[in-house]
């Protein structure tokens, strides 16, 4: 998995809690809501693998940003299965 992001995971764990802050959240002189999230991260080539194994989409585009990997994909007109 990618390093060079702002957070640093622990190598080779792919299921992390990540903290969220409640946007808008902050009273006066209180502190922010923060919650921790389930964040899954992607190996490369792990989230093209899932859309090919379901079928049904055609992949446009793959990258990495934030921390994790992205794909975009679009739905198949027609596709029997």
């Amino acid at each position: 998995m990618e390093q060079n992001g702002r957070r640093k995971f622990e190598q080779g764990v792919q299921d992390v809690l990540v903290p969220w802050v409640v946007p808008g959240s902050r009273q006066k002189d209180g502190p922010e809501r923060v919650y921790q999230r389930y964040y899954h991260l992607f190996r490369e080539g792990e989230l093209p693998a899932l859309f090919q194994s379901v079928g049904g989409c055609a992949i446009e585009q793959v990258g990495y940003d934030r921390d994790n990997w992205y794909a975009v994909a679009i739905k198949e007109n027609n596709v029997v299965r």
